[in-house]
């Protein structure tokens, strides 16, 4: 499912600009929430598969899995990152829960994607859908090291900006 990705013209006359898409005309910057300090712990395994699904669009498979929705009324990042951990494959359709997933060092699978925003991570992530996702699982891989190069990437990127604003 590959696709192009296009930008708005008016990006090319900015100063400085970092975007989360890999493979951008622009520079590489992962999404902020890499730096999180809940991303940081060790964490346990507990099940085969955990499903982290958007509020709008729900997985329809396994309706007996550990699961939870990105709208949980009293979800905090804590709480997500655990439960993300906490299983060896992450099965979701959230942006967020893929990235985090990948930042746990955890398998991912993206369920049947409705954005485009899926098809630009750095690590390749897995489609699947109802019918497919046992087998997909199967290709699934871990992204080691893949936290501490998204934090790095940040960490350059907010120098630059105060560089770029005569801040540092």
């Amino acid at each position: 499912r590959e696709t192009k990705a296009s930008y708005p013209d008016f990006l090319g006359s900015a100063g400085l600009v970092g975007l989360r898409d890999f493979g951008n005309p622009f520079e590489y910057v992962p999404c902020a929430s890499c730096l999180h300090t809940a991303l940081g712990g060790q964490f346990p395994v507990q099940h085969d598969f955990v499903i982290y699904e958007h509020s709008h669009h729900t997985i329809g498979i396994e309706p007996s899995a550990p699961r939870l929705a990105n709208n949980e009324p009293k979800e905090k990042m804590e709480e997500v990152v655990r439960f993300l951990a906490s299983g060896d494959l992450v099965i979701t359709n959230t942006y967020h829960g893929c990235f985090w997933a990948m930042l746990l060092n955890r398998r991912v699978l993206v369920y049947r994607p409705f954005s485009s925003r899926f098809f630009y991570f750095k690590p390749k992530v897995v489609f699947c859908d109802g019918e497919n996702w046992r087998a997909k699982a199967k290709e699934t891989i871990r992204t080691s090291g893949y936290l501490e190069e998204c934090r790095s990437l940040n960490t350059r990127f907010a120098a630059k900006v105060l560089e770029f604003l005569k801040l540092a």
